[in-house]
């Protein structure tokens, strides 16, 4: 039905926008809502300038982020099921593939990678543009223990295997076996679990407590594709680093903050290990919220915490530890 001028009110200029007013807005000087127009710094309102010829042909294009501080070389954006490149000269190279179709990405660059998800996929783009996991990839179990000669010592001994990527990334590992051995005894390992993808996971690494002892130092290194193994004699290396980790979970919201991955899935907010930002030990680092998460943003260096919002409040988690954050509408 047409419009007559005497319908129409005159608003000479807008004070801003006002999306929490009852209907009808009674103060005619704001917004509820501006689509395909621009504000102007005299807070007029401007026709939004044209569409511009079709850079990248797209089936279902969405998901466009860049780096706004310039550290890679590359944009990335969603086409249907693929994550794709966007280049400076406006060509593009898939990523990867079989995405869920239609759902937004979230992105976080740490350092010179690009950590991602879409709430059901997740993966991390290097600077060459290569496709990783978040993480590497965790074993399902731990080895069968059998008792041969050597010299670990009499008593209790546990044994826990992780995996090493490509990358020098170490997963996490389940609850270690044990077996109780004699004077004169060291361990055999067999059924060794084994990575889906020996290219990608290209060892397995091997830590042992010593007779009675509680701590797991890291034994030997074997290749992905041994099933079997033994350790003789006490361990020398370092202290298990990931024991009782395990892979995050992929979420809506992806963000980088004071060293750690930052995920909102649903209505949790569920943070990584320091430095090892697919990693993360469940039931310590999730935090819970009323509803659904529709805005996370981290703050770092002075005044540091993260601003979340679960639809009806906006609280700003305070502090660099997060372990002793104090929500603060």
């Amino acid at each position: 039905m047409g419009v007559r001028d005497n319908d129409l009110t005159k608003i000479r200029k807008f004070r801003g926008l006002n999306n929490r007013a009852e209907e009808p807005l009674a103060d005619m000087g704001v917004l509820r809502d501006a689509q395909n127009v621009d504000i102007t710094i005299n807070n007029r309102v401007r026709t939004r300038v044209g569409s511009s010829d079709v850079l990248v042909p797209c089936t279902l294009g969405h998901s466009l982020w860049t780096d706004h501080e310039g550290m890679l070389p590359f944009g990335l954006y969603a086409d249907s099921d693929e994550l794709r490149t966007l280049n400076p000269d406006m060509t593009n190279e898939l990523v990867r593939n079989a995405l869920s179709i239609g759902l937004d990405i979230s992105y976080t660059r740490v350092n010179d990678s690009v950590y991602w998800s879409n709430g059901v996929e997740s993966g991390m783009v290097d600077s060459m543009a290569e496709s990783h996991p978040w993480w590497c990839e965790q074993p399902a179990g731990q080895p069968d223990l059998a008792a041969v000669p050597g010299s670990l010592g009499a008593g209790q001994v546990q044994v826990a295997v992780t995996f090493q990527d490509r990358l020098g990334r170490e997963s996490g590992a389940t609850l270690a076996a044990a077996i109780d051995i004699g004077p004169g005894e060291g361990l055999e390992l067999s059924n060794i679990p084994q990575p889906s993808d020996p290219v990608q996971t290209p060892k397995i690494v091997v830590y042992v407590t010593s007779g009675n002892d509680r701590a797991l130092y890291r034994a030997k290194v074997v290749p992905a594709g041994a099933t079997m193994t033994q350790v003789l004699q006490p361990p020398d290396g370092r202290i298990i680093a990931t024991q009782f980790l395990s892979p995050m979970p992929s979420g809506h919201i992806v963000r980088r903050w004071n060293g750690r991955l930052l995920v909102a899935r649903d209505r949790h907010l569920i943070r990584s290990e320091a430095l090892r930002y697919g990693l993360t030990h469940v039931g310590h680092n999730d935090i819970g919220f009323r509803n659904r998460l529709t805005l996370m943003e981290p703050i770092e260096g002075d005044g540091a915490g993260v601003y979340v919002s679960d639809g009806t409040r906006i609280l700003f988690l305070t502090g660099d530890d997060p372990a002793a954050w104090v929500p603060k509408p």
